[in-house]
């Protein structure tokens, strides 16, 4: 096992000890993380939108009955995995930022270190939690460098001792050479076709439907970005971590894709983070 991330397989495995078939696994497995996802979402948006007590359960509603998710959910991939260990890294980051303590730093980077273990894509969680921890934070910046430090080096270390016993026993890293194949325009076509399925736009509508819907909630984004700055308390820290995280996450699929797989489709499935944590 070197070209994929081990923590779903181990998971599979474990349960293979225990005398568990591993297709039942799979499906206690996904069951467990269909269920804490939902919650995780739920708590996040509760966390983030105290006055308005019933939107968490419209999130949490749509996280049940979104076809994406509810495909991924059906299906043994590793993705339901990560996405439960990336909500619960980041609420337990925010929860660190309001009340710092050494403890729930490393609570935050152990998790964090899981979704790494979980997707190579992790590493945009781990870079997101060292980003924000070094610019969010309020602390001064002596005290936000050697935390940053800390979380990173701690969701990492997992992950290179993988890597290193990947060198041992097969002589790469993760089974994947590097070239350059920039990401392209039918990248972004395939992008905006998947983003747009989640506001219900078939695939059979008009492009330029397409443009005005998503132009439109760009500037309505914009716009409440910028009154909330003007006249309301800040942008919640979890929200600006979360948003960091949607631009890290893209960055890191431009640059997998242009340097390492071509072939990755931007569909339901790569982007489910994106989905959830909007």
């Amino acid at each position: 096992l070197v070209q994929h991330a081990p923590l779903y397989s181990f998971l599979l495995a474990a349960g293979g000890v225990l005398g568990l078939d591993p297709i039942d696994g799979a499906r206690w497995l996904n069951a467990l993380t269909c269920g804490a996802n939902i919650f995780l979402v739920g708590l996040l948006i509760r966390r983030t939108a105290t006055n308005l007590p019933w939107l968490w359960v419209l999130g949490s509603t749509l996280m049940l009955v979104l076809v994406p998710m509810l495909i991924i959910h059906v299906t043994a991939l590793s993705e339901p995995v990560f996405l439960t260990c990336t909500l619960a890294g980041f609420w337990l980051l925010a929860r660190h930022f309001e009340s710092p303590t050494s403890g729930r730093l490393l609570m935050s980077a152990v998790v964090i270190a899981m979704t790494l273990l979980a997707r190579y894509a992790g590493a945009a969680c781990v870079l997101t939690g060292a980003l924000a921890i070094v610019f969010m934070d309020s602390r001064p910046w002596r005290l936000r460098v050697r935390d940053a430090v800390l979380f990173g080096v701690i969701a990492c270390v997992p992950m290179l001792a993988w890597m290193t016993r990947n060198m041992l026993v097969a002589s790469t890293a993760t089974g994947r050479e590097l070239s350059f194949h920039p990401v392209g325009l039918s990248h972004a076509w395939q992008g905006l076709y998947t983003v747009s399925g989640w506001v219900l736009i078939p695939q059979s509508a008009p492009d330029a439907i397409r443009f005005v819907v998503w132009g439109a909630l760009a500037i309505l984004v914009v716009v409440v970005a910028i009154r909330r700055l003007r006249t309301s308390p800040p942008i919640p820290m979890l929200v600006r971590m979360l948003a960091l995280f949607v631009a890290i996450y893209g960055a890191f699929l431009a640059t997998s894709i242009s340097f390492v797989d071509a072939n990755t489709p931007l569909d339901d499935r790569i982007l489910l983070p994106v989905l959830a944590v909007s």
